[in-house]
C-alpha cells in the first residue's frame, strides 16, 4: 500500500523557501511603488504648470494665472494672487499625503507673456527627491 501527499518537512521546507523569496521581493515592490507615487506626483504638477501657464498666455478672462499649493491640494486660480483670486474658478487637484513638497505655495504666470518668478520645487518621499524648476520666462524644466 502506497501513500500519497506530502510530509509536513516537505511543506515546512516550501513555506521556508516562499517566505524567504517574498521576504527578499517585498521591500523591492514597496520601494518601486514609492518611486512610481513620487514620479506620478511630480508629473501631475508639471501638468498643472503647464495648463496654468497656457491659460495665462492665451490670456484667459484677461487675468494672470496661478497654482497654490497646500497639504491637501494644488489649485489653479485666476487673479493676481491667490488670495485675491476669483473663488469660483478654482480647480482643484488633490496630492498625494505621503509626498512632500518644498518651495513656493504659490506661482503666477503673467498674462500674454507666461512670465513667472524663477521657483524650485523639490518633491520628495523619503528616499528621492524630483526636482521641477520654473524660470522667468515661465519656461518648465525637471530632473
Amino acid at each position: 500500500m502506497s501513500q500519497k501527499g506530502f510530509t509536513i518537512l516537505e511543506l515546512m521546507l516550501v513555506v521556508g523557501m516562499l517566505i524567504v523569496i517574498f521576504s527578499l521581493g517585498f521591500p523591492i515592490a514597496f520601494d518601486f511603488y514609492k518611486n512610481y507615487q513620487l514620479r506620478a506626483e511630480g508629473d501631475k504638477f508639471i501638468s498643472l504648470l503647464e495648463t496654468t501657464r497656457n491659460s495665462s498666455m492665451i490670456n484667459l478672462n484677461q487675468l494672470p494665472h496661478g497654482i497654490y499649493r497646500d497639504n491637501d491640494n494644488f489649485v489653479i486660480f485666476e487673479g493676481n494672487s491667490f488670495a485675491a483670486r476669483n473663488q469660483s474658478q478654482d480647480q482643484n487637484f488633490p496630492r498625494a499625503k505621503t509626498i512632500s513638497v518644498a518651495g513656493p505655495n504659490e506661482i503666477i504666470f503673467n498674462s500674454l507673456s507666461g512670465q513667472a518668478d524663477s521657483s524650485a520645487f523639490v518633491f520628495n518621499n523619503g528616499i528621492k527627491s524630483f526636482n521641477i524648476y520654473v524660470n522667468q520666462e515661465g519656461q518648465i524644466n525637471w530632473q
